[in-house]
């Protein structure tokens, strides 16, 4: 039979109560109060901070790129008395571009998650994903975050995203899940988890299928050639950054394992869906053997843990004064 979807929630909500896990983010990062006592009711960091010990050498020659851009482009301005002050803005112009992009990112998740949200609540897909652009925004002004305007980076994402649903007849379960680790002492977000129609079997390319739905198994078949698809619980990490980055695996990897171990549910898949800002098309990559990628993550959180006792030492023998 088909996956059955009210047993899955109430799996989720029963490893995963609200209220367990909060946030409380400050100035210095994303922190997670994770309120069992058993546990002590710990503070745990984000995976996406820990995981910073990753650096990309590409983004920075990007940032480097950027900056020569800005200084070829106002080269015949520079004087003496003005030359550090344009000096200031080239290094800051890749941090601008940051901001902008963190900006629209953070808008286009809004409006997914006020997406899928009203879609888990109803049981029904909206008929139309377009106006919950608007209905975002006046949420937020309703918060007290004004300020907000539609944009067509942000249409562009939605169209995308509608298309994904469309092709893949994906349905949301849960979306923004908190998951944390008591063993690696981390938690985060995970974007959306959902039901997926993923091809098994290609058949006929010509064909114009005639699908039978999975009755006992979570097997559609085409009745006209031997094409097959498989209904499969799967994590979804949404990305709307122009640039691939190869620590979305570790991210995603632990997030799958964190879920795993929290609610005893195993996805088959996890993909990471690029929603386009610019043409309203998607990309999807698949991350396999996602239990490896994990424990590959959890080595890099320990040599995080050597970093930060590096620099603890280093700035203890700073504050003596070693006479020879």
């Amino acid at each position: 039979m088909r996956h059955d979807l009210v047993a899955i929630k109430k799996q989720i909500v029963k490893a995963l109560p609200p209220g367990l896990v909060v946030t409380e983010h400050d100035e210095r990062g994303h922190w997670y109060r994770i309120n069992d006592k058993e546990a002590g009711s710990p503070l745990y960091p984000s995976v996406t901070g820990k995981l910073q010990i990753l650096k990309d050498e590409g983004l920075a020659n990007w940032k480097m790129a950027r900056a020569l851009e800005y200084i070829f482009a106002n080269f015949h301005t520079f004087t003496n008395d003005n030359i550090m002050d344009h000096i200031g803005k080239a290094e800051r112009v890749s941090a601008d571009i940051f901001e902008a992009a963190g900006d629209i990112g953070t808008f286009i998740h809004g409006v997914r998650e006020l997406i899928f949200n009203t879609w888990i609540a109803t049981g029904e897909r909206p008929k139309v994903l377009y106006p919950f652009i608007d209905e975002h925004i006046k949420q937020e002004e309703e918060k007290g975050r004004g300020g907000l305007v539609k944009d067509l980076r942000a249409v562009s994402a939605i169209a995308a995203l509608e298309k994904f649903c469309t092709d893949y007849h994906y349905q949301p379960i849960a979306c923004e899940l908190m998951v944390y680790s008591h063993k690696w002492q981390v938690a985060g977000m995970l974007d959306d988890l959902g039901l997926m129609r993923v091809e098994k079997r290609k058949g006929d390319p010509s064909c114009e299928h005639d699908i039978i739905e999975a009755q006992k198994q979570n097997i559609d078949r085409c009745v006209k050639c031997d094409a097959k698809w498989e209904w499969a619980l799967v994590v979804i990490d949404m990305k709307t950054s122009n640039r691939f980055k190869d620590h979305f695996y570790f991210q995603v990897g632990m997030y799958w394992r964190m879920f795993v171990d929290l609610t005893g549910l195993r996805p088959q898949h996890c993909f990471i869906v690029k929603l386009s800002k610019e043409n309203r098309t998607y990309s999807l990559e698949e991350l396999k053997r996602p239990g490896t990628i994990a424990r590959y993550a959890n080595n890099l959180l320990r040599v995080n843990e050597g970093m930060e006792m590096i620099k603890s030492i280093r700035k203890d023998n700073q504050r003596r004064v070693v006479n020879l």
